[in-house]
């Protein structure tokens, strides 16, 4: 399943440039160095659809098609005082928690 969504993911984010990781618990987080081209409800949905190959594969052993969720851009400046480790785990948090979540509120928690 992983590697059915992140090869999707991949060809849909290769435009952008991004690099891109598996961050554990089903989460992928991707880094561009000078934003996205599409918003993110855009890039859910290219990379949904474009799962639609692998619906037979999961209903054969009764599974649902994993969705896919793709959360706001997190970003940092490069003299940032926070640990770096924190930017992933603030991306997957919105993701999680939807596009509506404004990244100021993690900036205030930091």
């Amino acid at each position: 399943m992983l590697g059915d969504d992140g090869s999707v993911i991949a060809d849909v984010a290769k435009t952008d440039q991004m690099l891109m990781a598996y961050a554990g618990n089903g989460n992928f987080v991707g880094v561009v160095e000078q934003g996205l081209r599409s918003s993110p409800g855009d890039m859910e949905a290219m990379i949904n659809p474009g799962k639609a190959d692998f619906d037979a594969l999961y209903a054969a052993d009764r599974l649902p098609l994993p969705q896919v969720r793709v959360g706001s851009l997190v970003k940092s400046s490069f003299f940032s005082t926070a640990k770096p480790t924190r930017i992933p785990d603030r991306a997957i948090a919105l993701a999680q928690h939807g596009r509506e979540t404004k990244s100021r509120n993690w900036q205030n928690a930091a």
